[in-house]
């Protein structure tokens, strides 16, 4: 039986037609501006568990999508085959010290992980959209990497499906060649991605995607790729179960056998917060976690969540050298907080205050400062000779603040295996790096090209009605 939907803002489905998994990925968003979560999590037997140790990372990913496309109407062998054909890439996990590992996720097409969510929402929109014939824009807000992997999945549908892709990004709060990533694509001729640089934050462009998917007159030919889209998360999933059955087996003391370490610990850097959650989901499968490290910079409300109970919402970001985390309002929150029994509406304030001390055994959440994330960028950088990006640096700084510093709330779990999230190439930092390191990283082959080509932006000023008349002149909406 088909797994359906539901909004956060109506959990218990009162007075609503449940939804299928097409409508959920088509329209991103819920008509009640809430974000959509299955009725139930599927999960994986510990057998199936084992045997994915064996199995290659597409194949993980088929398995992750089995589970929710059973029952689906859609083309399931296009989202297969499309599946198969998209990740010829897949994470590396680097040990760098005893029981703790990075988890490389700067291995696609566009050197972040959000390849790995794009990538599978491009194959599935691919599978409902091929047998309609029909135009579908989708509009993104980016705080760095998430422009350029959604740019890069969907730049090749200017036919059959016809899906047009705009990008919105925080002028001035996105590094160079962040922004060269997805500028460029929409230079190329017969392009279907439109770049705007949006006078504001990044919260300012999830606020204007968020109003674009709620006007009536528009909502319906449009659809997000940001992760308020339940498709990126289904394609996040998949490498945290890659991540831990790849972890060494250990003897038992009892048996001639080899079992699975005592459950991990992800340190995750955060920002939206669709990363976490996705690691969060994939628990709920099945794939136990002993705890995650919500790692974050200055401007998260998740830290006076998760010590006291409370939402702190800054007005403004700040920017910060680890700009894809410069969120005030994470959209994930809601989700996060359904599965703890709590309930956000949509202006961030609970309508349910969810179970606190259930969060706490189950999240560790800090957030920390430039100043820190450059000493942890070199103190790390000297005892592994490996440079890492802000955000990774960011995490590596919740490892060391929950478990491993000198006043670490968890020190009883130094003999666990801990994985920290490494989540952009540092190459597409040069001048923090260069500060750091002394030197410029290599940049990838992706950035090497994206800074030879020329670049195409559109200019915006933080205003909706601006937004609508730009989609609505190019064609891209109809009235």
């Amino acid at each position: 039986m088909s797994i359906t939907y539901f909004s956060t803002q109506n959990p218990s489905g009162a007075n609503q037609k449940p939804c299928d998994l097409g409508t959920v990925i088509m329209s991103g968003l819920a008509t009640d501006g809430g974000l959509f979560l299955p009725e139930r999590v599927p999960t994986f037997t510990a057998e199936k568990l084992l045997d994915i140790r064996s199995q290659s990372f597409s194949q993980i990913v088929l398995d992750v999508l089995d589970v929710y496309l059973d029952g689906v109407d859609a083309n399931i062998q296009m989202i297969k085959s499309e599946i198969t054909n998209r990740f010829t890439f897949e994470p590396k996990l680097i040990q760098y010290s005893d029981h703790r590992y990075l988890l490389d996720l700067n291995t696609g097409p566009t050197s972040a992980f959000k390849d790995y969510g794009a990538n599978t929402l491009s194959a599935l929109m691919n599978g409902f959209l091929s047998t309609e014939n029909r135009q579908k824009t989708i509009i993104v807000a980016t705080s760095g990497d998430t422009g350029s992997a959604v740019a890069n999945a969907f730049k090749d549908f200017t036919d059959t499906p016809n899906i047009n892709v705009v990008v919105m990004y925080p002028k001035g709060m996105v590094s160079d060649d962040q922004r060269r990533l997805m500028t460029t694509i929409g230079s190329r001729q017969k392009s279907n991605i439109y770049c705007i640089e949006v006078d504001g934050t990044f919260d300012d462009c999830q606020n204007l995607a968020k109003m674009a998917l709620n006007d009536t007159t528009i909502c319906s030919q449009l659809t997000s790729a940001n992760s308020i889209n339940w498709g990126r998360l289904l394609g996040q999933i998949p490498y945290y179960i890659w991540a831990k059955s790849r972890l060494p087996l250990q003897n038992t003391k009892t048996h001639n056998t080899k079992t699975q370490n005592t459950d991990p610990i992800f340190s995750v850097p955060s920002g939206n917060l669709g990363n976490i959650t996705a690691g969060y989901l994939a628990h709920l499968m099945g794939n136990t976690t002993e705890k995650f490290i919500l790692a974050h910079n200055i401007n998260s409300p998740v830290e006076s969540l998760v010590l006291d109970g409370v939402l702190d919402y800054r007005a403004r970001a700040t920017a910060t050298h680890s700009s894809a985390m410069d969120v005030c309002d994470p959209s994930n929150l809601k989700r996060l907080i359904h599965y703890f029994s709590g309930q956000i509406n949509t202006k961030g304030d609970f309508v349910i205050q969810p179970d606190i001390s259930k969060i706490q055994s189950m999240f560790y959440a800090e957030g920390f400062s430039d100043d820190q994330t450059v000493r942890m960028m070199s103190e790390f950088y000297q005892k592994t000779n490996m440079m890492v990006c802000p955000y990774t640096a960011v995490g590596l700084l919740g490892v060391e603040a929950a478990v491993y510093g000198e006043n670490a709330e968890h020190p009883e779990y130094r003999n666990r295996d801990i994985i920290t999230l490494s989540t952009a190439d540092p190459s597409k930092f040069p001048d923090i790096c260069h500060q750091v390191y002394g030197e410029f990283p290599n940049p990838t082959n992706p950035i090497l090209t994206a800074r030879g080509e020329k670049e195409e932006i559109y200019e915006l000023e933080n205003n909706f009605l601006k937004l609508k008349e730009f989609m609505i002149k190019i064609g891209l909406v109809r009235i």
